[in-house]
């Protein structure tokens, strides 16, 4: 234990950038909830997809919802989001997956749900390009 602890106290550089490293690693496994939005990366996406039955809000532009979406999703453009809350109003009582070009518009369009009575809203964490970078599949209208 005393050579380890001499260690530690030799090599601080070494044992600080280690620190570092884990703590960035642990950090950047987890979701992150910001202003009470939870954050998902695209595999926790597809989980709350699969086993909570999550519902996609796709926020961008109805010519870009067209050229290629999330299977299921459905289209209401930051613009129109809180003209088309009856429109979503069915998927109240689900987790609500807002997604959006690149994860910036998200955050906008699940704190608008939030404000307007969703209690389970989540981003997706890089919108479409993540999702597409990941290689999973869109669908064209």
């Amino acid at each position: 234990m005393n050579i380890f602890l001499e260690f530690l106290v030799n090599h601080w550089m070494l044992t600080g950038t280690f620190v570092v490293l884990l703590a960035w690693l642990f950090q950047s496994g987890t979701s992150k909830v910001v202003k009470g939005i939870q954050i998902l990366s695209v595999a926790e996406c597809v989980q709350k997809i699969n086993h909570e039955h999550g519902a996609l809000i796709d926020i961008r532009e109805e010519s870009k919802f067209n050229n290629g979406h999330i299977v299921n999703s459905v289209n209401s453009p930051l613009a129109n989001l809180e003209n088309d809350l009856k429109k979503i109003q069915k998927y109240k009582a689900k987790p609500a997956i807002v997604v959006c070009q690149n994860g910036q518009s998200s955050i906008r369009g699940a704190e608008l749900l939030k404000k307007n009575g969703f209690d389970n809203v989540n981003a997706l964490k890089g919108g479409i390009q993540e999702w597409l970078a990941a290689d999973l599949p869109l669908v064209k209208k």
